[in-house]
């Protein structure tokens, strides 16, 4: 079967702050994002996929300064967290996530499945046994033409 085009535009690693004018090793992160907005619009993707370190200090206020900078774009955006992300306070912001296990969202011919490897209190990352088991259940039952799988973390050692 043959679908239409579907494309994800991907973010990753923010680090934006509770305070807007932090620098992230140098650099200002809030207009770092301000800076893609207009490429992203212009490309009108179906999906944003922001895959983690979202925000620095995990502030509510970072979250929602992402949460409304990507809002403005129009698709839907899944969200996962890395290693300087607060689930609690993240999901409360993007409730479309691997909040309580891997996400599965399908869409024209893809399936794009997130997987939090976020381990809380520290930077390498891991996947449960249990999520291990959701992705492989899901993989035998899916139909897609396309498989994605996200996570924050690289899955083997680099």
């Amino acid at each position: 079967m043959r679908y239409s085009h579907f494309k994800i535009v991907q973010l990753s690693d923010c680090h934006l702050a509770a305070d807007r004018h932090a620098s992230y090793r140098g650099l200002n992160a809030d207009r770092g994002l301000a800076g893609l907005l207009p490429m992203i619009r212009h490309w009108q993707p179906d999906l944003v996929l922001l895959t983690g370190d979202v925000a620095e200090d995990a502030s509510l206020a970072a979250y929602g300064r992402v949460a409304a900078a990507l809002g403005s774009l129009g698709p839907p955006i899944v969200a996962l967290p890395g290693n300087h992300d607060d689930v609690s306070v993240m999901s409360r912001y993007f409730p479309m996530g691997p909040w309580n296990g891997p996400l599965f969202r399908g869409a024209r011919g893809w399936q794009v499945i997130l997987l939090d490897s976020s381990t809380p209190g520290e930077i390498h990352g891991t996947i449960s046994e249990s999520d291990l088991e959701t992705l492989r259940k899901g993989l035998q039952r899916t139909q897609a033409e396309h498989l994605m799988v996200a996570l924050h973390h690289q899955p083997v050692p680099v």
